[in-house]
């Protein structure tokens, strides 16, 4: 009963995907920039209310997903699948799709199943301490201006020279590490914390600690994708 009271969220959202001809008309924009308008107003907040609910009911730390709400996220879609799987059997059989709808289905399947075996490659076979990225990064400063997040807890507005502390520092750092192997044709652009370099200036992958840990976690999260 409760999820029937909750169906008015449905509503307003499939009332809202019906305006948007209406609004993009209003704003003499193209379809992409009303997509871009109307995820941002809608959908970025319903992710983030989502994202708050599994913190907070996983006693984890607002803001900052931990183990616990990837865990309780994963109960919860297993259970919802559960559930269905076992409410389904006293179901009568859905009435089949137009023949129409099965090369769009199967090119879905294709995409999703391309997507997935992309990362899990990646997550196998590649090297993050042989990767380096110049280009536009976190600003570097000396001292840090502290700020507060959309929950409320404190950060550092820049990096320090010597280079990301928090939870970033097990991605990536401001040099290579050892016996990498990393061209760079035009050369690497060390960061300072006055001008140009102090925004624009090479960063450098890290090995991570259990590639094998990771491997199987994307495995095993690419197989309850498809599934």
């Amino acid at each position: 009963k409760w999820l029937q009271k909750l169906s008015f969220i449905k509503d307003y959202l499939l009332t809202g995907a019906g305006h948007l001809d209406g609004l993009q008309n209003w704003l003499g924009a193209s379809s992409d920039v009303t997509q871009i308008i109307y995820r941002a107003i809608v959908c970025t907040p319903l992710f983030m209310i989502a994202m708050g609910q599994m913190s907070f009911f996983s006693l984890d730390k607002l803001g900052i997903p931990g183990r616990r709400t990837y865990a309780l996220t994963l109960v919860i879609m297993m259970s919802t699948v559960a559930q269905q799987l076992w409410v389904g059997r006293k179901r009568a059989a859905s009435p089949p799709l137009p023949k129409s709808y099965k090369k769009a289905n199967w090119l879905f399947m294709a995409a999703l199943i391309g997507h997935f075996t992309i990362h899990t490659l990646i997550n196998c076979y590649g090297e993050p301490a042989n990767h380096a990225s110049t280009g536009i990064h976190q600003k570097i400063a000396e001292p840090q201006t502290k700020v507060y997040d959309i929950m409320g807890w404190e950060r550092p507005e820049e990096l320090p020279l010597s280079g990301p502390h928090m939870f970033s520092k097990h991605d990536y750092s401001f040099s290579p590490v050892r016996e990498s192997k990393i061209d760079l044709p035009g050369g690497a652009i060390e960061p300072r914390q006055e001008g140009v370099q102090s925004m624009w200036y090479t960063v450098y992958g890290k090995q991570h600690k259990d590639r094998a840990g990771e491997w199987l976690q994307g495995l095993w999260m690419s197989v309850m994708g498809l599934v």
